[in-house]
């Protein structure tokens, strides 16, 4: 009885530790020792996993923005654009003020040095920018506030150039 409660005891401390089981970046060498395994995936799923929780931050003109979003256009999104030319997409990017004020003259006038550039080198510049802050009176027309906390820049990519591909980057 005493040797059973044993063999059960051994038993379930090796579930508990892995023994013999695969994951987890552990695995069971021929020789039955236990030895740590990492593939290229692990270590490019680690790599992803790292990048997803980095915010990118560009020196544009005298601000630091954050790069806050970069996505693909979504049926839901208010923007009002035709459809993109064949073969490509829109791709949005929020970028937000680290210090919470861009002047709107800089994001009108100097938006255009900002791009997106592929890991193939290839390089997109913007095709349209959006500030909020816009508003309409009837008498004087259309306006938008002095300073804005942030834009966004939309962009026409190739669909064949996936998001994880491309980085904002200040010319």
């Amino acid at each position: 009885m005493l040797s059973l409660l044993l063999v059960i005891a051994m038993a379930l401390a090796c579930v508990l530790a892995g023994c013999g089981a695969e994951g987890e970046g552990v695995g069971a060498s021929e020789g039955g020792d236990l030895t740590e395994t990492s593939t290229k995936e692990d270590a490019r799923e680690e790599a992803e996993r790292q990048d997803e929780g980095t915010e990118q931050t560009l020196d544009w003109l005298s601000y630091s923005l954050v790069v806050d979003e970069l996505r693909e256009i979504e049926d839901s999104d208010t923007f009002q654009l035709d459809d993109p030319p064949s073969g490509t997409r829109y791709v949005v990017v929020r970028l937000l003020s680290a210090e919470g004020e861009i002047r709107s003259e800089d994001v009108t006038e100097q938006a255009a040095s900002i791009h997106l550039r592929a890991s193939s080198g290839d390089d997109f510049g913007p095709y349209v920018q959006v500030m909020w802050g816009v508003a309409f009176d009837p008498e004087t027309g259309f306006s938008t506030k002095d300073v804005q906390e942030g834009f966004y820049l939309l962009f026409t990519v190739p669909k064949d150039i996936t998001l994880q591909e491309l980085r904002v980057d200040v010319q």
